[in-house]
């Protein structure tokens, strides 16, 4: 499970470092391949990095739907055609594709924020943003825990 959030640098070239706890994760899973693809969070482009194994999982159940169900081809379209597989290299850094950096407002500064079986990348503005919304979004509603049952 990927959690906690970590501010990070991206480098000339487009590679982020991996928080040792993401990467503790990711050899727990015993998964070398990371699957960047787009995302939003209440309007703002972020991006997701998924592990294969927990983006193969998502592709079978996709199978379940219908080929020509519109809510499949809009999930395909735009988070799996969007996906790039990806490895960290030896310094254990992520090559983040520079087409889905420009897309996610991805700059110098960057926010790494654990989302359960993914994290996602974050211009740390953006970030900031939506973590501000968030924080209100929860305390204003006091049903929403509950709705949740925690």
């Amino acid at each position: 499970m990927f959690f906690g959030t970590y501010a990070h640098t991206v480098d000339e070239k487009g590679r982020v470092a991996i928080p040792a706890r993401f990467r503790e994760e990711l050899s727990r899973l015993q998964d070398e391949l990371i699957f960047v693809t787009k995302w939003k969070r209440r309007e703002c482009p972020c991006l997701d990095a998924v592990p294969a194994s927990d983006f193969l999982k998502l592709q079978r159940k996709m199978r379940r739907h219908q080929r020509f169900e519109q809510k499949r081809q809009t999930l395909e379209s735009f988070y799996i055609g969007s996906a790039q597989d990806v490895r960290l290299d030896a310094q254990n850094r992520l090559l983040i594709p520079p087409q889905l950096r420009e897309w996610a407002k991805i700059g110098r500064e960057v926010m790494l924020a654990g989302a359960n079986d993914r994290f996602r990348i974050w211009n740390k503005e953006l970030f900031h943003q939506v973590d501000r919304e968030d924080e209100q979004a929860l305390f204003e509603n006091a049903d929403f825990m509950n709705e949740l049952d925690l």
